[in-house]
């Protein structure tokens, strides 16, 4: 998977919506294949792309959502302090969500902070958890694993793909909506500013 993350990172919004789209056609073709033509490792393969779909919008979400609401996100070493993102620290975590450039904070504590923040819902929350617990497992020892990926796993990863997708695109409508809103504000004479550290 970190070959993928490694390539999405490097694309534009554009090849990103043409990248989940290819890899969508790919997976609804393969599906209808017959069973005999389907191999594991292609299955893998399949698997492979929709996990870091949804984990790349679980992390888009995750900065974006720290800056525009404003909650302490990453963690300060020097003073063991959580401490808010800057503007230019968000933009730089949205295009290229994946560590070395951002915080090594891990995907559990993503959805668990969305979900305490009610960005995410509880069921939604649970399948997420048990869809990334797996994932680790199958990332380790996938070579051991294969023959536990089922079309199951893959369809729910890319329902919750699909989940977090809409509620990414939902939320950055209303906090650049809201942001417009104060600019307007503030060049009428108010003193409202969104900032970071």
């Amino acid at each position: 998977m970190v070959r993928f993350c490694e390539n999405m990172s490097k694309m534009t919004p554009k090849q990103k919506e043409m990248y989940f789209r290819l890899s969508y056609d790919y997976w609804m073709d393969w599906k209808t294949k017959p069973e005999d033509q389907r191999t594991q490792l292609e299955r893998l393969g399949c698997y492979v792309n929709m996990f870091s779909m949804m984990e790349n919008r679980i992390r888009v979400f995750y900065w974006t959502a720290s800056f525009y609401e404003q909650f302490a996100s990453v963690l300060d070493p020097k003073t063991d302090i959580w401490k808010n993102i800057s503007r230019e620290k968000y933009e730089s975590y949205s295009d290229d969500p994946y560590p070395p450039n951002t915080p090594t904070n891990s995907l559990k504590l993503q959805i668990d902070t969305l979900k305490i923040r009610h960005l995410i819902s509880n069921s939604e929350h649970k399948e997420l958890n048990f869809l990334i617990d797996f994932g680790n497992t199958i990332t380790h020892q996938s070579t051991f694993q294969m023959d536990k990926i089922t079309d199951e796993h893959i369809d729910k990863l890319l329902s919750c793909f699909r989940y977090i997708d809409k509620k990414l695109k939902s939320r950055r409508s209303f906090y650049l909506r809201r942001e417009k809103q104060v600019q307007q504000k503030v060049n009428r004479g108010g003193k409202h500013t969104i900032k970071g550290n």
